[in-house]
């Protein structure tokens, strides 16, 4: 099962990037390119390959017991050594006796968030805060 990032999230970063390709272009139309045009277009190029890249890969996904965040350095718990959840500030911070997992319930997909949910209330894992 695999939660990927919202809509609102990625449209974020997608409209981070016009600004530096909008100065970009008025430097390349008025014929005035310098090293400055390079860090534009930097600028530009970061926000603009993290949003293709979340959009392809998921935020967290489940897969057998274990929960697994981050595709680039991968955080992994297991769920069935899971203590409880902690809900806290849009946040599921999932507690082991080893170690924590934090989840930003913010930037998921809300429909993703409603089959998390569903999931971790079929595995019978206790929540506890607010």
């Amino acid at each position: 099962m695999k939660f990927y990032y919202s809509q609102k999230y990625l449209r974020r970063n997608l409209i981070f990037c016009i600004p530096f390709f909008l100065i970009l272009g008025i430097q390349l139309f008025n014929g005035r390119l310098s090293g400055d045009s390079l860090l534009f277009l930097l600028a530009a190029l970061v926000p603009l390959t993290a949003y293709f890249f979340w959009r392809k890969f998921p935020y967290a996904k489940i897969e057998g017991d274990v929960l697994s965040k981050n595709p680039l350095a991968p955080r992994r718990i297991n769920l069935t050594e899971v203590l409880h959840i902690e809900k806290y500030a849009g946040n599921y911070i999932f507690r082991t006796e080893n170690g924590k997992l934090t989840l930003d319930t913010t930037i998921i997909r809300p429909t993703d968030l409603l089959d998390l949910n569903a999931e971790l209330h079929k595995r019978s894992i206790v929540f506890s805060g607010v």
